[in-house]
């Protein structure tokens, strides 16, 4: 019973993409179930032949309506189980595929709701695109909740262009909500620059729950996209409809949750007019900006570290040297770098020098302490 996974139009490198599918094949593997990646019919045509006599699901995941409308008409007429991950809702009475779907009005309901615990009455939307379907998503809640006056600072070509914006706002904010992490970790390096003390002025929200969002220095408040259960449910699915024959298709909504951290952590917050300390250009904000680029690839070499990387990482935030490291890891001085190379070749920095003070802009060694404490049970 083979899973195909569709990389049609392409492979999707993005942070986003590449959660996706390593929690996919991870719970394939678990499973024991066999799947392959296909990037055309033609390609899914010839796998079909050869398992013929075994029943099959085909996963597609649409990053937009353009996409999906583009899937539907390439993969359509295939008689195989086809499982939408995405976040289309289905009727289930004229649907006939399966679908397993985050669901974005709760969760902008799930980050308002929190800000307005906390006192909040100034909330901004900052960062979305009237063209990314899932920022659509979160656009039509946030405006049916914030009816009465929202204010949203939309998605322009960079986004130093969205922070000018912002910084010309001559209305009191209180709180910003960031469509994602990435755009939050922006809008954090700013909020650093014109006013040290913008944590007692105003609360910072974002979307994805990623890791650096728990180890930056100032932890930031984040909902989580929830991809490992998205990931399960697919691989429900598919082993619920072969081995059911009674079930046509299965559609799961679902449930992500609030982290609440450092940058909600104030009551009431007495807001910022963003007007008054607007003396930053667009190429000082590009400037102030330039570390958060390596973000992604930074979250990406996160989510794939064992317990020595993280070590290891560690001790570079305390500004210990190799030799150091590996005594204390009981590794050979060669292997630990062997693993800093790795690093430092993914991030992109040419020392070992650059690499500590990059990392040390972006995660508390207390905090990662604190994760690798929990994780695997031991103090540095």
């Amino acid at each position: 019973m083979p899973v195909f996974l569709c990389h049609d139009p392409f492979k999707g490198n993005s942070y986003w993409s590449t959660e996706r599918q390593r929690y996919m094949t991870k719970e394939f593997v678990r499973f024991r179930i066999k799947y392959f990646s296909i990037s055309s019919p033609e390609e899914l045509k010839r796998y079909l032949e050869k398992y013929d006599n075994e029943l099959s699901s085909l996963v597609l995941s649409p990053a937009d309506e353009k996409q999906y409308n583009y899937l539907l008409s390439r993969y359509g007429e295939f008689n195989i189980h086809k499982i939408f991950l995405s976040n289309y809702s289905a009727d289930p009475a004229t649907s006939d595929f399966s679908s397993v779907i985050s669901n974005f009005h709760y969760d902008m309901k799930l980050a308002i709701s929190h800000l307005k615990e906390k006192g909040c009455k100034k909330i901004a939307l900052f960062n979305a695109s009237e063209n990314g379907y899932h920022d659509r998503l979160r656009i039509e809640t946030y405006k049916q909740l914030i009816y009465h006056d929202p204010l949203i600072f939309f998605a322009d070509k960079t986004v130093h262009i969205v922070l000018s914006k912002l910084l010309s706002c001559d209305e009191k904010i209180d709180a910003i909500i960031c469509i994602n992490d990435f755009s939050a970790f922006c809008l954090m390096l700013v909020l650093n620059e014109i006013d040290s003390n913008w944590r007692e002025k105003i609360s910072v929200l974002s979307f994805a729950n990623t890791i650096l969002s728990s180890l930056c220095p100032i932890s930031l408040t984040s909902v989580s996209m929830n991809y490992a259960q998205c990931a399960k449910e697919v691989a429900t699915i598919h082993k619920l409809c072969q081995q059911n024959d009674q079930i046509a298709y299965m559609h799961i909504v679902i449930k992500n949750h609030l982290y609440a951290r450092e940058t909600t952590a104030k009551l009431n917050p007495g807001g910022i007019v963003f007007a008054e300390h607007n003396t930053l250009s667009e190429e000082n904000l590009m400037e102030i900006t330039a570390p958060s680029k390596k973000c992604h690839q930074l979250e990406k070499m996160l989510t794939v570290c064992d317990e020595t990387d993280l070590k290891i990482i560690h001790g570079l935030l305390i500004s210990k040297k190799a030799e150091t490291i590996s005594k204390n890891l009981y590794l050979s001085y060669e292997a630990v770098k062997h693993r800093v190379r790795k690093m430092k070749k993914l991030l992109d920095f040419a020392t070992t020098a650059e690499l500590s003070a990059w990392l040390k802009l972006w995660i508390d060694p207390n905090k990662l302490e604190e994760k690798i404490i929990r994780e695997y049970g031991e103090k540095q």
